[in-house]
């Protein structure tokens, strides 16, 4: 199961480092939102796994610091999406 979600994650990490810069920012928006989602999944599934499962590990609230910091990013760069959707740049 681990080797199936790491091609998936790679995949979509493919996918967001080969999307078209587009002007309006549309096709950033299509990848910047199931980003925010996984790493937000991610970050909520690992402290629940603390918490409510008591499991713990060296590297578990790293992962937890990193994910939530991915999270933020993706927020940024949703906002800047929308933004550039709202308010497009004439040429």
């Amino acid at each position: 199961m681990a080797r199936v979600a790491g091609a998936a994650l790679l995949a979509l990490g493919i996918a967001c480092g080969t999307v078209p810069v587009d002007e309006r920012g549309r096709a950033a928006l299509a990848l910047i939102v199931p980003m925010l989602v996984y790493n937000l999944a991610v970050a909520a599934l690992l402290v629940h796994a603390h918490f409510g499962l008591e499991l713990s590990g060296i590297g578990l609230w790293p992962a937890v610091v990193v994910h939530a910091a991915l999270a933020v990013w993706c927020v940024a760069c949703l906002t800047n999406a929308i933004r550039r959707i709202q308010y497009p740049v004439s040429h």
